[in-house]
C-alpha cells in the first residue's frame, strides 16, 4: 500500500487546485453506505475531482467515466468491462487512455477495502 486514503484526498485536493476545479464547501461527512451507495460515494468523495460522470462531476482532468459501464468492454480485446475497470483501479498505469496523462496515484486502489473497490466497480458498470 503506497497511500492511504488520507494522502490519496491530499493528492486529490491538489490536483483539483492545480486545474483550478471550485473547492467543495467542506469534506464529505463520511455516511455508512452499501452497494451502489457506497459506490456513488467512493467515486463523489475520491474520483470526481478529476474524473466526471454526467450530474455528479464536471471534472477534466482524467477520462469522461459517464459512459464506463458500455465504453469499458471496447477498450482491450477480450477484457471485459469489469475486469477493465478493475484493473484500472489496482493498476492506474495498465490502461492509460489516449490523449491522458498517467497522473492517477498508483496506490490508488490499494487505499480501499474490499468493499469500497467492489462498489466503485459496480457503480462504474452501472454507468451506460
Amino acid at each position: 500500500k503506497l497511500l492511504t486514503v488520507e494522502e490519496a484526498q491530499l493528492i486529490v485536493t491538489y490536483l483539483r487546485e492545480a486545474s483550478g476545479a471550485p473547492r467543495p464547501p467542506h469534506p464529505p461527512t463520511p455516511v455508512p453506505a452499501t452497494g451502489m451507495e457506497l459506490g456513488k460515494q467512493v467515486f463523489t468523495t475520491l474520483c470526481a475531482t478529476c474524473h466526471a460522470i454526467e450530474g455528479i462531476s464536471k471534472a477534466q482532468v482524467g477520462p469522461d467515466l459517464t459512459h464506463m459501464g458500455t465504453v469499458a468492454g471496447t477498450r482491450r480485446p477480450g477484457v471485459t468491462a469489469e475486469a477493465y475497470i478493475r484493473q484500472s483501479i489496482r493498476e492506474p498505469g495498465a490502461f492509460v487512455v489516449a490523449g491522458f496523462a498517467n497522473i492517477m496515484p498508483p496506490g490508488f486502489g490499494q487505499s480501499l477495502t474490499r468493499d469500497q473497490l467492489e462498489a466503485l466497480v459496480a457503480f462504474l458498470l452501472a454507468q451506460k
